[in-house]
């Protein structure tokens, strides 16, 4: 069972090193410019997405410059079944997201498995009228299960850089950026 799990696992790994090696670079060479420049990168989940931002955030030996967008209404610990309510509302981001200290040069990275629900979309949007550089982390291939909102058909073309989430007996995986050591890709 295990050499099936890392023959799949292998092929996954030359799926992305030959389909999104370039937007892993190019994402990982804008955030090392930008971080040069004394930008920040700011980070945003819902749900079991926010885990990713925790991740990153606040890390011995980490990146210092990340800033977290945590929402805890969107987080599961307030109500997993009204977090996904809530990240289903159209302009629900709009009541947090204008209050965060985004400004033109730093970088947003959305974190959304389906890339459908309105409020990851609306987080980006706002965050690129604010000037970020957006990256954005979904999965098409999940995406297409059903768009819940009429945006979400061009989610995260907004997007500057879109990585793509490899999905594999459900589960996410991640890989560590070799153009900048400190920093963690998420794909």
């Amino acid at each position: 069972m295990s050499s099936l799990y890392l023959q799949e696992l292998t092929k996954l790994l030359a799926k992305v090193e030959a389909h999104e090696q370039q937007a892993m670079e190019s994402a990982a060479e804008k955030i090392s410019q930008q971080l040069a420049s004394h930008h920040l990168i700011h980070l945003f989940g819902c749900g079991h997405s926010h885990i990713l931002t925790e991740e990153v955030f606040y890390r011995s030996g980490g990146l210092a410059p990340i800033h977290p967008i945590f929402v805890e209404e969107l987080m599961l610990h307030k109500g997993a079944s009204r977090s996904s309510q809530l990240e289903r509302k159209n302009d629900y981001a709009s009541t947090f997201m204008e209050k965060e200290d985004i400004v033109p040069g730093d970088i947003m990275i959305v974190i959304s498995t389906s890339g459908v629900n309105p409020v990851p979309i609306d987080v980006a949007l706002i965050a690129k009228e604010k000037g970020a550089f957006v990256i954005g982390l979904t999965s098409p291939s999940y995406a297409t299960s059903g768009l819940r909102d009429i945006k979400a058909e061009n989610t995260f073309m907004m997007s500057w850089i879109l990585l793509l989430i490899i999905i594999f007996q459900k589960e996410t995986f991640f890989f560590i950026s070799k153009t900048f050591p400190s920093l963690l890709v998420l794909l």
